[in-house]
């Protein structure tokens, strides 16, 4: 965590000083026009806000004459130290008082998983909540349960593929992959009356989708259909 916090703030260091000195010829630029004082600190001093910046860097600007200024600025070595020790700390607070830190610090992180969670159930292209075309209480919570159940049979789906087949991917790319897996359908003239004899044949495949078929053993899915009732589940 404080490497990532050290690393944002030296990025977000460098980006102001690139800032501070176009300023800085802009206004050492003889045919610039003429500033007001009040405007350039205020456009410097929102140029310096940020996470943790305040007091890093520290600037002087000086009259040379009517409307003309001279700017400097420089580092201040000493804050970033100061900020360097004090980094990578997080305070939580909880009213759980009856749980153990570990669990505290467990749920805290967690968090990003639920929220994770949400942003899924709202992607417009895969489990979507919405929308929704139902008015009364009890069809609305129907959707949502069935829309929340969608969303936890792939979930198990996406965990089964990164253990069994390394899969590194987000879910959102898992079913985009395995969408794209098509299943052609082989008609063949018996020579006899009736239906012609059909037979399934998954088309090739890219080695991604060759490795998550079989390791969510789905290679051979199309020669155990489904039976239902009134339902035909291939065309």
């Amino acid at each position: 965590m404080k490497s990532g916090q050290l690393r944002g703030i030296y990025q977000s260091l460098k980006k102001k000083k690139a800032e501070l000195r176009k300023l800085q010829r802009s206004l050492a630029n003889p045919r610039a026009k003429k500033r007001a004082r009040q405007d350039l600190e205020d456009k410097i001093k929102k140029l310096l806000k940020g996470q943790f910046m305040e007091g890093l860097i520290t600037y002087t600007l000086s009259e040379v004459k009517e409307g003309r200024f001279a700017l400097t600025y420089k580092t201040e070595k000493k804050k970033i130290e100061e900020l360097e020790d004090h980094l990578g700390f997080r305070i939580l607070m909880t009213n759980r008082h009856e749980w153990k830190s570990d669990d505290i610090v467990k749920t805290f992180h967690g968090q990003a998983t639920v929220e994770h969670a949400f942003k899924n159930i709202k992607n417009p292209y895969h489990l979507a909540i919405v929308p929704e075309f139902h008015w009364t209480d009890q069809k609305i919570k129907v959707l949502y349960f069935t829309c929340v159940l969608g969303y936890l049979l792939a979930a198990l789906i996406w965990h089964e593929a990164r253990i069994k087949a390394r899969f590194k991917g987000t879910l959102d790319t898992l079913l985009d992959t395995l969408n794209n897996v098509r299943l052609s359908t082989l008609l063949e003239k018996t020579g006899k009356r009736g239906k012609p004899k059909a037979t399934y044949m998954i088309e090739e495949m890219t080695e991604e989708q060759k490795v998550l078929m079989e390791a969510l053993d789905l290679n051979e899915i199309h020669m155990r259909r489904t039976k239902i009732d009134g339902v035909g589940v291939y065309i």
